[in-house]
């Protein structure tokens, strides 16, 4: 797997970030299916959605992450 799409709490857009080519893109197609589905929840409910994530953790930068700040 080396895309995943992520939508931030408080926030309505839904990103498609590609972890090959370390990029982020607003997504703007249509949701369909399963995913459109998981959308309704997570907006109805604030739930959070996970499939095929081990561990997601939301940081406001990344500079805390590269100086070691959220090691063990």
């Amino acid at each position: 797997m080396t895309s995943i799409l992520v939508k931030l709490t408080g926030d309505d857009d839904l990103w498609f970030v590609d972890l090959e080519k370390g990029s982020a893109v607003l997504y703007t197609e249509p949701l369909s299916g399963n995913i459109h589905q998981a959308a309704e929840f997570s907006a109805a409910d604030g739930a959070a959605v996970t499939k095929g994530v081990d561990l997601a953790i939301a940081i406001h930068s990344a500079v805390p992450a590269a100086s070691g700040l959220l090691e063990g």
